[in-house]
């Protein structure tokens, strides 16, 4: 029970912050689909869904595995070494970034012929790739963060502080604002200030280390070698944003900008089912971590269990919500919304699937279980490419949401059989 409180409590604080973030994008988009309208919305959309699945290349999994090593840190009591360590990632995470960022930058042209409206996409395109380091950083101080226990300024750093920038940033501007690119300006500056607020953030939690060309050098070496260390874990983050980013792809290819924009909307409101159980991994992430090091396993046992009961109800709650009252949710953005209410459901489903199975994904992400996890990757992409090219000629967004929520299904009944019939039934070496 006490177990069961402490949760109750850091959840229901970070929640909060969370909630204020969502709702704050709520609002903006709400404020772009009804004064820019749903194309403008889809051209957006799909510029930040390549932003993140580029930034799967840049992060390589170290967002996750951060949270692990400094948790091992701490419980070795090797402190000393932290500061050298996370100095070492930002070097490395930054030269990578930076070439990543440059690739994306020469090749918009090409990318954009993957969609249907190629001309306007390539200027999008290129200013997105100014977003990969401010996003690739922002992620990994939120790990940082997270894996120290601060969870109220993980959940602020990642989910919150960007989003009331770029809030305010349009409710004072909006009427300058005539399209996708000077929207993602916007989303680009708020970025931005959100990282030096992080960066000085965790240089106040750190003492300095030497910037000499010789540190640097080491710095960009350990930083590289614990960027190879985190592959299993990209494994594991990849495959979440790949089956995000296959159905926008193929949507943009077959259709226009203005049906793109609708799914992101549905997307947008169908993924606030998942956000107690994403609430909740951010608290039990570095706990697993040092549990498994402790070989406590009843105790990570018990810890997912009451995650999975108290994140399957709340994301209950929200799906008979989005049933009863969802084309009037979907209106708020504007009448042409409205048609994506079936496939709203069906992305409700997905992520009340993801909440009633539980944090199982997060046990296998801390647990040294990397390998099988990028087996589900291959498999569970694999499925959702194919499926995605077979459903949405045909039925549109309702067929791209509804094979999110079956490979969803899939994934986790994967993830649940290894972590309770695997993982759980272990014995003390």
């Amino acid at each position: 029970m006490r177990q069961l409180f402490a949760m109750v409590k850091a959840s229901f604080w970070m929640f909060f912050v969370k909630a204020i973030g969502m709702g704050a994008a709520f609002l903006v988009t709400v404020i772009v689909g009804r004064n820019l309208g749903a194309g403008v919305l889809g051209d957006y959309g799909l510029a930040l869904t390549i932003v993140a699945v580029l930034g799967l290349v840049t992060k390589f999994g170290t967002d996750k595995n951060i949270v692990r090593r400094i948790s091992q840190f701490e419980l070795s009591e090797d402190n000393d070494r932290l500061p050298q360590f996370l100095v070492s990632y930002y070097v490395s995470a930054f030269c990578l970034c930076a070439l990543i960022a440059l690739v994306l930058y020469s090749a918009a042209g090409i990318l954009s012929f993957l969609t249907s409206e190629s001309d306007k996409n390539k200027e999008l395109f290129q200013l997105a790739s100014l977003a990969l380091l401010s996003n690739t950083l922002i992620a990994t101080s939120s790990g940082i963060l997270q894996a120290r226990k601060h969870y109220f300024l993980s959940v602020l750093a990642q989910l919150t502080t960007h989003q009331l920038i770029l809030l305010a940033i349009l409710a004072f501007s909006i009427s300058k604002i005539d399209s996708a690119i000077s929207l993602l300006l916007c989303y680009v500056i708020a970025n931005y200030v959100t990282l030096i607020a992080c960066l000085l953030t965790i240089r106040k939690m750190n003492s300095p280390v030497g910037i000499s060309r010789q540190a640097l050098r080491s710095y960009l070496s350990n930083g590289l070698k614990f960027h190879l260390d985190s592959r299993y874990l990209f494994s594991a983050t990849a495959g979440g944003y790949l089956l995000g980013f296959i159905d926008i792809l193929v949507i943009s290819y077959f259709y226009d900008s203005a049906t793109l924009g609708v799914y992101i909307v549905v997307t947008r409101i169908g993924n606030t089912v998942g956000s107690i159980l994403s609430t909740l991994n951010t608290y039990i992430a570095p706990n697993i971590a040092i549990l498994d090091q402790e070989f406590n396993i009843p105790k990570i046992k018990n810890l997912v269990f009451l995650c999975s009961i108290l994140a399957g109800f709340t994301a209950l709650i929200f799906v008979i919500i989005l049933w009863i009252f969802g084309v009037e949710i979907l209106g708020i953005f504007g009448d042409e919304f409205k048609s994506g209410h079936t496939a709203l459901l069906f992305v409700g489903l997905a992520q009340l699937i993801n909440a009633v199975f539980g944090p199982c994904g997060q046990v296998m992400q801390m647990t040294n279980m990397q390998p099988l996890i990028l087996r589900l990757m291959l498999v569970t992409v694999s499925l959702n490419l194919i499926l995605n090219i077979i459903f949405v000629p045909i039925y549109g967004i309702a067929g791209a949401a509804f094979t999110t929520m079956l490979t969803n299904l899939l994934a986790n009944a994967w993830q649940f059989k290894h972590v309770y019939y695997g993982y759980f039934k272990r014995v003390r070496p």
